[in-house]
């Protein structure tokens, strides 16, 4: 690995307006891979690639301006970007568009085109938007919960390695909701979802040694 060159090279071929280059530059600033951090000059690199049509740039102008990362934070800026990269067909701002929605941030709270962003996300297997979508069907509360296409967006998210969809089907299993109740599923999904970091995971678990649901009590 050879930062300085990698940079050297990407500022050559950015004079030449080569937008994988631009967003390169973009993220060795943002994240400081060779050079000092400067959000400021990422987003410039980021909206000159955005200019010239690089639907990555957009996503992460929208990022930025989502984070307050180098501009002011500012969410319908925000979601304006994500839009256009979105109606472009880049699965990650669709997702990005649908938690904007989801929220309402920059935006009415609109769950059934959230929804439809999700969907458009999922088609090109973006674990975030399954994970998304399940918690709408579990929890959305303008929606018709769907418990059985909730399950089965969290085992898509992630059910063997995600935290926190393993905490949800934990839940899913404990309550019998859109599965049958089966506390030994619930205990395995809570202590995986512990493993991989979920605090509710975490509490989950210890709620079930606490109680003996699914394992033996242990206090």
């Amino acid at each position: 690995v050879n930062l300085e060159k990698a940079i050297s090279w990407y500022e050559k071929a950015a004079k030449k307006d080569n937008e994988n280059a631009l967003c390169n530059l973009a993220i060795m600033y943002r994240f400081g891979e060779g050079v000092e951090v400067d959000y400021e000059k990422a987003i410039k690199l980021y909206e000159q690639a955005a200019k010239l049509g690089s639907e990555t740039a957009i996503c992460q102008m929208g990022y930025m301006y989502n984070q307050g990362l180098g501009v002011e934070q500012d969410y319908e800026k925000a979601k304006e970007y994500y839009e256009q990269a979105a109606l472009l067909g880049y699965s990650d701002a669709q997702c990005n568009l649908g938690y904007m929605y989801q929220e309402g941030l920059g935006v009415e709270i609109n769950y059934e085109e959230a929804i439809k962003w999700y969907k458009k996300a999922i088609k090109k297997d973006v674990t975030e938007a399954y994970y998304q979508l399940g918690f709408l069907y579990t929890y959305g509360d303008t929606i018709k919960k769907d418990y059985k296409s909730a399950r089965e967006c969290y085992e898509l998210a992630g059910g063997s390695w995600n935290g926190e969809a393993q905490n949800e089907l934990g839940i899913l299993h404990f309550n019998g909701l859109g599965t049958p109740k089966d506390d030994a599923k619930a205990f395995l999904y809570f202590q995986l979802a512990a493993e991989n970091g979920s605090p509710e995971g975490m509490y989950n678990l210890g709620a079930m040694y606490d109680n003996g649901f699914g394992t033996k009590r242990n206090r």
